[in-house]
């Protein structure tokens, strides 16, 4: 279908974007199948400024800015759109050959379809002008459920069918059959890479093949079981012009989603992005209207672009799609460096008011502080064991002097409760971890095994630990310590280097994992090495296999895992420059709670790489204690990521001290000293970072002394005169201006 801009805007695309070429030299034309949507730009900024600037500061020249915005078409036609007719003069096939040579050398399908040449049939796209009722264009069905329906939007979004082939005939199928039949037989569907003809016979295959396959109805089911910690998480990705429905993915569940698991489905993760799957880009959402503009103004007074607008809209009004109206909830830290965030589909007893509430009480003036509070309860977790209100001690003091908090985020946990935590995790070795990052009630930070005493209590809080209000009684678990190899990075070795260490070191660490990667399919020692050493749980099956004695040449799916290790480590090292130590380890950190250890130590005690952690003997799934560790006694480096001053390299001296062997797989710092050991490390704390630390002597700077460390301590929070209030625009619009 065709549509005719009468105004003067650009569309932008690589020729990275572009699928297939069909050139037509009937009519001087082209057609272009892309993957993605074009970049939509005006070409006058104060056609698309949201507060135009007075109109005395607009250039009028010729060369004023292209601005990004969103689809111009009263129908979204663009959004909707997978194929583009480009027409151009006759006197340009010259340099239009050239054009589609070059796509060619970049192995992009092109088509010459010479003279004589049955030319396509254009035509307009159907009601072109006729606004469209949505934000985005969404297929609306009211005899279909809710999870069917889903999988036709992923069908259309993805571009595998079209609008158009939407007919009676196909819903009437689809009305006919079961939800799970209809899930696994759209689900097939969604494996094909180009889009579908013939698409009901496609369908009523599909459907057959799914009838008589109990297995697939079981696999694909709108009702499937995905265990106690696995939820079916539906995913929406949000484009300037477009929005996409992802496929349902069984994902790592969160407080909130467990507890309103008869709901669940009506939870949805809205990621905001430019076009093409992009980050979405600062310049997409702000503009200045001239550059004499940009000189006079403020950052507080950029100009907002209808791409920003589009994103306001979303997340304070919501939107429909699938016959339910969603609206902003909540979202985690993590999501927001995502630009991604919880919608919600009420449903008249659950509101997303109801569900803040259960959440806690989130008291704060500041918004930024409130909203990250209220995402904590989305932190993906396992839920382990319910604790009584008297087994926990919610006031164990926090370690402060000199103005410094060198126990913030830590508590205790009795060895008693870390092996009943430990019986319900997916945990790969057969002895109970050291320390736990969890999260309880309002509460987040890391849990150290410790001794306890005989008064009942099972964990021990610090008020450090507290962020919120909140009567839930799980514990839940983030992550736990474990055997993690060790790789530098481009940050770590930027600041190695600055410190002394010369770069014929990183050239021979590198040189040795290149020489152990490059036998992996020929020498079986070198491979069992790798799998054991570089790899954390993902080298444990092949390491197995190996150590029984099959070997690439003769197992196809062992040579396909050592495969896909190596494309992966080769991957980081050329991306993140990720060069494996074998004298290293990432490490959680833990605080000597027994106050041992002076300032400048840490104590280490790093699990061995071995499988024979992996059998479980003598009919326990659990052993005493982890044998295959060793104690690192001398100069280590440690650091945190992202350190970007040569102070965030830390030079410590490793210690041994028998009353910390129980910690394995730990960095444990003093609690003496000036200032904290982890707040020198880019200002990290201990509410469950993750350090990089080797003994390697030859990544030791030379003076084995630590440069003058950062002063992190931070800014004054940005307090409202009042207290936020509750999930309303204020926290919204918080969000906004960091998106901003």
């Amino acid at each position: 279908a065709s549509a005719v801009l009468r105004c003067d805007v650009k569309l932008d695309f690589s020729f990275l974007d572009i699928a297939e070429v069909l050139a037509f030299q009937n009519d001087d034309s082209l057609l272009l199948r892309l993957s993605a949507a074009p970049l939509l730009y005006y070409r006058t900024a104060a056609d698309d400024i949201h507060q135009p600037v007075p109109p005395d500061l607009l250039d009028d020249d010729d060369d004023d800015p292209w601005v990004r915005t969103t689809d111009i078409t009263p129908s979204g036609a663009i959004g909707r759109c997978w194929v583009y007719r480009v027409s151009f003069r006759t006197w340009l096939w010259p340099k239009m050959k050239e054009a589609l040579a070059f796509m060619k050398g970049q192995e992009v399908p092109v088509v010459l379809c010479s003279i004589g040449c049955r030319e396509f049939n254009v035509t307009d796209e159907p009601e072109i002008g006729k606004p469209t009722e949505g934000l985005f264009f969404s297929v609306q069905y009211p005899g279909l459920r809710f999870p069917v329906l889903f999988l036709v939007n992923v069908l259309v979004h993805k571009g595998i069918v079209t609008e158009h082939q939407l007919t009676s005939e196909f819903f009437g199928l689809l009305e006919k059959e079961e939800d799970d039949v209809n899930v696994a037989a759209l689900t097939e569907l969604l494996g094909e890479k180009f889009q579908v003809f013939y698409l009901c016979g496609r369908l009523k295959d599909a459907q057959k093949r799914a009838a008589k396959n109990n297995k697939l109805l079981r696999l694909h089911g709108s009702r499937k079981v995905t265990g106690d910690h696995n939820a079916e998480v539906r995913s929406m990705v949000i484009t300037p012009t477009r929005a996409y429905c992802l496929p349902p993915q069984v994902e790592l569940s969160n407080r909130v989603i467990r507890h309103y698991h008869r709901v669940a489905d009506r939870f949805l993760r809205v990621t905001f992005m430019d076009e093409g799957m992009q980050p979405l880009n600062i310049n997409a959402l702000n503009l200045y209207a001239a550059p004499i503009v940009k000189e006079m103004m403020s950052n507080s007074l950029q100009q907002k672009t209808t791409v920003h607008r589009r994103v306001q809209t979303i997340l304070t009004k919501g939107f429909h799609m699938c016959g339910r109206k969603y609206s902003f909830l909540a979202f985690s830290s993590n999501q927001l460096r995502k630009r991604s965030a919880w919608f919600f589909a009420e449903d008249g007893t659950t509101t997303t008011a109801s569900i803040r509430e259960w959440m806690g009480q989130f008291p704060s003036n500041n918004v930024a502080k409130h909203a990250a509070r209220m995402g904590q309860c989305f932190t993906s977790s396992y839920a382990t064991v319910i604790i009584q209100p008297d087994e926990v001690n919610e006031f164990l003091e926090d370690v402060e002097h000199n103005g410094y908090n060198f126990s913030d985020g830590i508590g205790k946990i009795t060895p008693g409760l870390a092996m009943e935590v430990a019986k319900r995790l997916p945990l790969k070795h057969n002895y109970p971890p050291s320390a736990y990052q969890i999260r309880y009630a309002g509460f987040k930070g890391v849990l150290a095994v410790w001794p306890g005493q005989n008064d009942g209590i099972r964990i021990s809080l610090r008020p450090s630990m507290r962020k919120f209000e909140s009567t839930h009684s799980v514990l839940e678990v983030v992550s736990w310590t474990k055997f993690q190899p060790a790789f530098l990075n481009r940050q770590i070795i930027t600041l190695l280097t600055s410190l002394g260490v010369q770069d014929s070191i990183f050239w021979q660490v590198q040189g040795a994992m290149l020489h152990n990667l490059d036998r992996i399919l020929s020498d079986r020692d070198a491979a069992y090495q790798v799998v054991t050493t570089s790899c954390s749980e993902h080298g444990t099956v092949p390491g197995l296999m190996l150590n029984a004695g099959f070997t690439p040449e003769t197992e196809p799916h062992l040579k396909a895992m050592l495969l896909a290790i190596k494309s992966s480590q080769l991957q980081g090292l050329l991306e993140k420059t990720k060069i494996f130590v074998p004298k290293g380890r990432w490490l959680m950190g833990c605080l000597d709670e027994l106050g041992i250890l002076e300032q400048g130590q840490c104590f280490v005690r790093a699990s061995v790489p071995s499988l024979n952690k992996y059998f479980v003997q003598h009919g326990s799934r659990f052993s005493s204690g982890n044998k295959s560790a060793e104690v690192i006694v001398g100069t280590i480096v440690m650091a945190k990521n992202p350190c970007l001053h040569p102070g965030d390299v830390r030079i410590l001296e490793a210690v041994d001290v028998p009353e910390l062997h129980h910690l394995v797989d730990c960095l444990v710092f003093p609690k003496k000293g000036e200032r904290p050991h982890p707040n020198e490390a880019s200002g990290s704390d201990l509410d469950g970072d993750v350090y990089f630390v080797t003994w390697d002597e030859n990544l030791v700077p030379p003076r084995k002394q630590s440069w003058t460390p950062m002063d992190y301590s931070p800014v004054p929070a940005r307090q409202l005169l009042r207290g936020v209030r509750q999930h309303v625009s204020s926290t919204i619009l918080g969000i906004c201006a960091i998106l901003s």
